[in-house]
């Protein structure tokens, strides 16, 4: 009777498929885990380990995104080129109960994934970030830079 959910991972991952409409879908897989003991006690846990999840999500929000940033060749169209305003977005990211978080992304030039990385730790959501992996690459025909972040999140 003294139980409740809290988040224990999630993932977050733009999928292959689009909408009918052409937008990009977020695919989003959360584990739960089943906390029992004293309300008070998980009620203040979970709400702890919420507001920290959403902080860390709306950082990260305002300086990147899951939207990807170049467009595919339209026919009849002009060819693939940069849209938005953003350098940099997320394939993939995945939150842990250690407070670890991975991210998988791309970005326009080396310069901005280093960016992010400075970014993320002014945020106030992160006090380690680390650039694991970085290569250049091809995104719908736009030469992109691919890249691995670790982070601990505060």
């Amino acid at each position: 009777a003294d139980s409740q959910l809290q988040h224990g991972s999630i993932t977050m991952c733009i999928s292959a498929q689009t909408a009918d409409d052409g937008q990009m879908i977020l695919s989003v897989t959360d584990r739960l885990i089943l906390l029992c003991g004293p309300a008070g006690v998980l009620k203040d846990a979970i709400r702890e380990r919420n507001q920290q999840i959403l902080r860390v999500f709306d950082n990260l929000l305002k300086i990147t995104t899951f939207n990807p940033q170049v467009k595919k060749k339209i026919e009849g169209g002009g060819g693939p080129g940069v849209i938005g305003n953003r350098k940099t977005w997320i394939s993939n990211c995945r939150t842990d109960l250690d407070n670890r978080i991975a991210i998988t992304g791309y970005a326009l030039g080396a310069k901005e994934v280093t960016q992010l990385g400075d970014d993320m730790l002014k945020s106030g959501s992160f006090v380690e970030v680390y650039i694991s992996n970085m290569n250049k690459n091809v995104f719908e025909k736009v030469p992109v830079w691919r890249f691995d972040i670790t982070a601990r999140i505060k």
